[in-house]
């Protein structure tokens, strides 16, 4: 599963180091000149028409202004050992500031690979208009990185002047390509349920790579996988991006309904996503989920201003289902409501099979408006059927084992009231944690479970929590204290003692994390970057 990843990025080390010939764009040059560095080329569109297999165009710092700009097609490609280049000249910050209406920047086609964009600054000014995005990839291993992607918005609260997508892997044929260590920012608009942007966009795309990237103020999502044109997006890496202060959801997984029992083996893991839907009235989550068979890991969702997770069957005809998922090893913590929402509103079968193992539930719904009707206020888990005598968990194979899954108020609570099962129309109770495992305690064969979740142990020793640092200390109750999970896509998680800790890391495996973006209440410092996530 890993052997393209590894090839793909031995290939982005050769961009700027082949044979091939050397063409240069400044903001002072004129399209007439041949492209030298003495003689350059003015604009991207002339700079990069000149370029074949192996060859690189520099682009010269300063800011190139074209209105309305002129979108680049590819015509040409690479190959694995001659990639086609566009970066910046070394040492120097082009930023191109030349979005037209309703243009792209640079659209590889269809067909077309081994294109490089790396080293970039798109900018679009005040006065520019509304645009769809930035970059489109419509073929197949290319990638873009070490770019900037910065949208215009007069305040935290208005819309930006990108419309759609900053990068937007498009249609089925858009396979292996990689989005890697780039910023963005502002894209969208955030006001109300119908808001737009998503920074970055993977629409039936499969074999995709988007990592290390930072992320905020997007729209509806920061990264949006999602069905559209027939196919499904499937094995996907969504990995180690950091996603802060921003309007929509942080990731969000939309299967459709063209294949409704289709699995999508796409991996979400090592992801830190905290202030999400920061100083909005509606709700949106770290993790939005409605598709099947997808592995969610060594991710960290705290301090955000609504729900951790939601895994949604909906709306049938619309969405789809949501069955076989992973959620294994992350940490939810700090949140607005609850800490994972599982929500059933076709059929209970369409939500079944999943399994939610060695994660922290711990210190959700801060903020009471969030109670849904008649619960409590010490709410980690939420469970809502729309279908009345349907049970979830003994019929459909749902499991929820071996987390740790307390609140915390002024201390520790032990077996307090942490789970919310609302059976519609019929009844909503809460209830603890206990009495779900004395329910439903029988993991043997298919059957659905609650088992040997950690509810009565005070505090799990965490490094400094409020801080975004989960680490265990010693003496924490969370270490040896998970499961294996048998994840036959993506391999299992290595683990140091004679069992997986509880959480997204290892004690003893990892280096601290440095300081954290501030939680709902402003009170900590800046974002996390660099965590190292083992395996």
């Amino acid at each position: 599963m890993r052997n393209w990843l590894f090839i793909f990025m031995i290939i982005l080390t050769m961009c700027g180091n082949s044979f091939g010939a050397e063409y240069y764009i400044a903001p002072n040059g004129n399209d007439s000149n041949p492209g030298t560095l003495t003689s350059p080329k003015r604009t991207l569109y002339a700079g990069a028409s000149l370029l074949s297999g192996g060859d690189t165009l520099y682009c010269r710092g300063g800011t190139y202004t074209d209105s309305p700009a002129t979108t680049f097609y590819s015509s040409r490609s690479g190959t694995a050992s001659s990639p086609i280049c566009i970066k910046n000249y070394p040492g120097e910050t082009p930023v191109f500031d030349m979005i037209g209406s309703d243009q792209y920047i640079i659209y590889i086609r269809s067909g077309y690979r081994y294109w490089v964009i790396d080293g970039l600054h798109f900018k679009p000014s005040s006065g520019r208009p509304m645009v769809y995005g930035i970059i489109v990839l419509e073929g197949d291993h290319n990638a873009v990185q070490n770019c900037t992607f910065e949208g215009y918005k007069a305040n935290n609260s208005s819309a930006s002047n990108i419309d759609d997508s900053f990068i937007k892997v498009y249609r089925d044929t858009a396979d292996y390509n990689t989005i890697q260590n780039n910023t963005f920012k502002n894209c969208g608009n955030p006001s109300g349920i119908g808001e737009t942007g998503d920074c970055v966009t993977i629409l039936d795309g499969d074999y995709n790579l988007v990592q290390n990237n930072s992320f905020s103020y997007c729209g509806h999502s920061s990264i949006l996988i999602k069905a559209q044109f027939g196919n499904v997006p499937t094995y996907n890496q969504i990995k180690n991006n950091t996603i802060t202060s921003h309007w929509g959801h942080g990731i969000n997984l939309v299967q459709g309904t063209t294949s409704t029992d289709t699995n999508l083996y796409n991996l979400i893991e090592g992801n830190i996503i905290t202030a999400c839907a920061e100083n909005l009235n509606y709700s949106k989550v770290c993790f939005a989920i409605y598709g099947n068979g997808n592995s969610f890991r060594k991710n960290v969702c705290y301090n955000n201003y609504s729900y951790g997770m939601q895994l949604q069957q909906r709306n049938q005809s619309i969405i789809g289902p949501c069955k076989n998922n992973l959620v294994y090893n992350n940490v939810f913590y700090g949140n607005y409501a609850d800490g994972i929402n599982l929500l059933i509103q076709d059929t209970a079968a369409n939500l079944s099979g999943t399994i939610i193992a060695n994660n922290v539930f711990a210190h959700n719904m801060v903020n009471l408006a969030y109670r849904h009707p008649g619960e409590s206020w010490h709410e980690e888990i939420a469970v809502i059927n729309y279908h009345s005598g349907t049970d979830m968990w003994g019929a459909y194979s749902n499991r929820v084992r071996n987390n740790f899954i307390q609140a915390y108020r002024s201390a520790w609570q032990n077996d307090y009231v942490d789970v919310y099962v609302e059976q519609r129309p019929n009844f909503a109770v809460t209830k603890k944690v206990s009495e779900m495992q004395a329910t439903y305690y029988n993991c043997s064969g298919s059957s659905g479970c609650w088992s040997n979740n950690i509810y009565n142990v005070g505090d799990p020793k965490f490094v400094t929590p409020g801080n975004g640092n989960f680490q265990l200390q010693p003496g924490s109750p969370l270490v040896d204290a998970g499961i294996i999970v048998n994840d036959s896509v993506w391999g299992n998680l290595s683990y140091l003692g004679s069992a997986p800790d509880i959480g997204a890391y290892e004690y003893g495996g990892e280096s601290p994390p440095p300081p954290s973006p501030p939680p709902p209440d402003g009170s900590a410092p800046s974002a996390p970057t660099g965590l190292k996530i083992i395996q």
